[in-house]
């Protein structure tokens, strides 16, 4: 096989992978609770948006926000995941989900303080949305969609990085400790929880041990960035994508240990569209050729 059949062969590897009946149905129903999840109770409702964002920078979102008004949409959004779980008019119950959550999370995300928490299960719906549009593509394009946009939020991520540190992001990892001070005070005033945070047992019981050993925290870090900026290989097949998601979801556990921040959907997502256990239930025992 000559260079460019090789190079011809690898980049095929990039595409939709087939997907069975079954496995496609327990990942909706899956997701379909992690975007339940996201679904703001009323408590958690605004009616001004003093810092517009998103398209909140274009048009007032507050009406969404007015207990009447709310409880409507969000029935409308349970009988939508219904119908996304069922797998019927997938263009109408995306949409309507597209919709719902991008909303929600403007509203949310105009407040004066921004939120990524549930961006990464928007992107998604709005991947799954987008295909849906395309009756010539399978629930394995929306499910490879799914992949597509959740490699590209990790890659991004990691260029943000190296673009805003002039690619000296490892080297200053370090300085990390600051983010840790900034996540500790965050977590208190929003707990009141003096047991966990602003002590000893919070996020500054690393603060010492990163200022003592500056050269051991770059190399403890430097994986993260580098599973982030490699996410793109889980797009090459299930054993890629198995491993490249494990990583991530490592990546976020050690967050969650160092800085107190937690990200479940995020873990959610990847556990679904990339570990993807139900595939390697049905295919434990193939070769590995196939895999």
């Amino acid at each position: 096989m000559s260079a460019i059949d090789r190079v011809s062969a690898f980049l095929d590897r990039f595409g939709p992978q087939p997907h069975s009946k079954w496995e496609l149905l327990i990942a909706r129903v899956l997701f379909a609770c992690v975007i339940a999840a996201t679904f703001p109770e009323a408590k958690h409702l605004f009616d001004t948006q003093p810092a517009p964002n998103g398209v909140a920078q274009f048009m007032d979102v507050t009406w969404f926000g007015e207990p009447g008004v709310h409880s409507v949409l969000r029935a409308f959004g349970y009988l939508a995941l219904g119908l996304y779980v069922w797998g019927k008019f997938p263009a109408v119950a995306l949409g309507y989900l597209a919709f719902f959550t991008v909303v929600a999370g403007t509203l949310a995300n105009s407040q004066g303080k921004i939120s990524h928490s549930y961006q990464i299960v928007a992107l998604v719906v709005c991947a799954q949305f987008a295909v849906s549009l395309f009756r010539c593509l399978t629930a394995s394009h929306a499910f490879y969609a799914s992949q597509l946009v959740i490699a590209g939020a990790y890659v991004t991520a990691a260029m943000t990085k190296l673009n805003n540190s002039g690619l000296a992001w490892i080297w200053n990892s370090p300085y990390l400790v600051t983010d840790l001070v900034k996540a500790d005070r965050q977590n208190y005033f929003a707990a009141l929880d003096g047991e966990r945070f602003a002590g000893p047992e919070g996020a500054l019981r690393y603060v010492d041990l990163i200022l003592a050993h500056p050269m051991w925290a770059r190399v403890l870090f430097a994986p993260g960035l580098l599973f982030e900026l490699l996410a793109f290989v889980a797009l090459l097949g299930p054993r890629w994508s198995a491993g490249t998601g494990l990583a991530l979801i490592s990546l976020h556990l050690g967050i969650k240990e160092v800085m107190g921040l937690d990200f479940p959907y995020n873990i959610a997502c990847l556990a679904i569209f990339f570990v993807n256990g139900p595939y390697w239930v049905e295919n434990w025992r193939a070769p590995a050729w196939k895999i």
